[in-house]
């Protein structure tokens, strides 16, 4: 390829993180920002997707013999399914009359996310002299959120969960944190800690103030000090890991109303009475309900979690619930099995450092997104998308070497 579309790929790239993280650290304007194009709302997203897009169709003419890519299975699911959403859902939408949301462009990219993966695999990682370059600049864009939040903090801008704890950070902003954390502490990826970066992670977290996140963080580090995945000593990483919670401790204590808010939040993580914990068990049984009327492809472009009006449609905080009532049976067995498919070859690899790590972010985001956030959000499929590519990327650099 020609040094303009490598420079175009990452120019997209950029995009897409600078467009996370800026949504990420609360700048909603960033979200709502649009063109009018042919009377039809293009929003920032849709852009960026528009242009992963056509990368995507041009790797699949230029690339189509794919025999030798060890990669070949994915990206023929990735295509089947990108093609029933043309051929089968957008036509049954039509033809269903059904009501559609003014931004409906939206939530049919949402389907066409997917594509980011062969996109990244094919033009973005390849792009980058290092393997790690693109890992790296996801690392260091966790510094914009946490920035936003310290300066709201010096300003007397403060959020609170419904339970009334300090929160500073969206909850979903654990997933990024959660990725810099795996690919920086040694705990977790064998490397040498990056403890500034760790400590961002740490108090990123901290004043994301998440209990989903506490709790698969905890189920992580069960996993890493069950699987010996390179034989090594795990001392060193204890160690590190010691270091780093410490390091969190200290910058906490500095401020006593996150330090109290971090304690009352993780002692209450596993109370199922509480508000949050009854909320989401009852949107759960709402959206079986609505997934057994529309079983086979959800609720299609309309993206209705409920057969019932609530207050609000945001969704009910499991990620094969809010699969079920928006793709159906379909959509939800295509993302089971990619999850399953790519963390499979992770692991097969996991002694390789950046497969774990990766083998470990995804486990991260399927393990948060069953209890939190929008596994298809816009505002956090980055952190899916990229470990997965980055997995088929150096699954075929393992496989041919």
């Amino acid at each position: 390829m020609n040094n303009k579309r490598w420079r175009l790929a990452q120019l997209t790239f950029y995009g897409w993180i600078a467009f996370q993280t800026i949504a990420m650290a609360g700048y909603n304007d960033m979200m709502d920002f649009s063109w009018n194009l042919v009377g039809i709302k293009i929003t920032v997203y849709a852009a960026i997707l528009a242009l992963a897009l056509l990368f995507s169709i041009f790797g699949l003419i230029t690339q189509w013999n794919l025999s030798e890519d060890p990669n070949r299975l994915i990206i023929v699911a990735i295509v089947v399914y990108t093609l029933y959403q043309c051929i089968v859902v957008l036509p049954l939408s039509l033809s269903a009359k059904m009501t559609l949301p003014p931004n409906v462009v939206d939530y049919f990219a949402l389907r066409f996310q997917v594509l980011m993966i062969p996109f990244l695999y094919w033009f973005v990682l390849p792009s980058f002299r290092k393997n790690d370059s693109a890992i790296k600049l996801l690392c260091y864009s966790s510094l914009i959120p946490l920035g936003s939040a310290m300066f709201d903090l010096s300003r007397g801008i403060v959020g609170h969960t419904d339970n009334g704890e300090l929160r500073l950070l969206w909850g979903g902003v654990s997933l990024l944190y959660a990725f810099v954390l795996i690919t920086n502490l040694r705990f977790f990826s064998h490397t040498k800690t990056n403890f500034f970066l760790a400590v961002v992670a740490g108090v990123g977290l901290t004043l994301a103030n998440h209990r989903s996140a506490y709790l698969v963080i905890a189920f992580l580090i069960i996993v890493v000090l069950l699987v010996s995945n390179r034989g090594s000593s795990r001392l060193p990483g204890i160690t590190s890991l010691g270091i780093g919670v410490l390091l969190v401790v200290a910058v906490l204590i500095s401020v006593p109303s996150l330090w109290e808010s971090f304690l009352s939040r993780l002692s209450t993580s596993l109370d199922t009475n509480d508000i949050n914990a009854v909320g989401r068990l009852s949107r759960w049984e709402l959206s079986w309900t609505f997934f057994l009327s529309n079983p086979l492809n959800g609720s299609m472009l309309s993206y209705q979690y409920y057969g019932v009006q609530l207050r609000d449609n945001f969704p009910p905080h499991n990620f094969v619930f809010e699969l079920l009532t928006t793709e159906g049976v379909v959509g939800t067995m295509f993302y089971l099995l990619l999850i399953f498919w790519i963390a499979r070859i992770a692991f097969s690899h996991r002694w390789d450092q950046t497969m774990w790590q990766m083998f470990l972010a995804i486990i991260f985001y399927v393990g948060f997104c069953l209890f939190n956030t929008n596994f298809l959000g816009p505002w956090n499929f980055l952190e899916f998308a990229l470990p997965c590519s980055m997995v088929m990327f150096r699954h075929q650099c393992l496989t041919s070497d």
